[in-house]
């Protein structure tokens, strides 16, 4: 499971490389029209496929997508990007690239964070909320580092360089151990 380097989703990913991190978020009910980044909707769901690891064929990682998508009232094609949980496990980028592929017919950019951190495990959902809302505020959607091939197994093409994050609805992935899933969608406001 440990790895010495880190490749989410790339076909030569041998596994995780922890980190440590603490975070904390501080939420308000401010004005929800007000440009910014705003938590536009979030879910919480179990996969008891595994203590470790999500059902291989994504059911239960694309129907948390679909709720959280329901909740904003948004459509799959206004996504303009995915943050992925992206261990760079094989059975979680299995799973997780599966339940991205049956929720979106046309793939957003997509990227990974832990490849900058580490694998933080009880603080990736806020250190990585917490750099995604930096990265969007500023402007962009992070690159995914340590990418370099193409798994055909799961055809998830993470973004090497930074891309232009324009206003709009980003996905957020969070799969953690016992099958205890989250999404979150941000949404960036001009």
């Amino acid at each position: 499971l440990l790895a010495d380097s880190l490749k989410p989703f790339d076909l030569n990913r041998r596994g995780i490389v922890l980190g440590e991190a603490v975070g904390a978020v501080i939420l308000s009910a401010g004005d929800p029209r007000a440009p910014g980044i705003h938590i536009a909707a979030g879910a919480s769901n179990i996969d008891s496929y595994r203590v470790t690891t999500a059902h291989p064929d994504g059911r239960t990682i694309a129907a948390l997508q679909e709720t959280v998508l329901a909740q904003a009232s948004a459509d799959r094609r206004e996504i303009r990007g995915i943050k992925t949980h992206g261990t760079a496990s094989p059975m979680n980028d299995t799973g997780e690239a599966a339940g991205i592929r049956r929720v979106f017919d046309q793939m957003p950019p997509v990227c990974a964070l832990k490849p900058y951190v580490g694998h933080t495990l009880g603080a990736c959902g806020v250190t990585e909320l917490v750099l995604m809302a930096a990265a969007l505020g500023t402007g962009f959607l992070p690159a995914t580092t340590g990418f370099e091939t193409v798994d055909p197994a799961l055809m998830i093409n993470p973004v090497r360089d930074e891309r232009v994050a324009d206003p709009g609805f980003y996905l957020l992935n969070y799969f953690g151990f016992g099958g205890h899933n989250t999404a979150l969608l941000l949404e960036k406001r001009a």
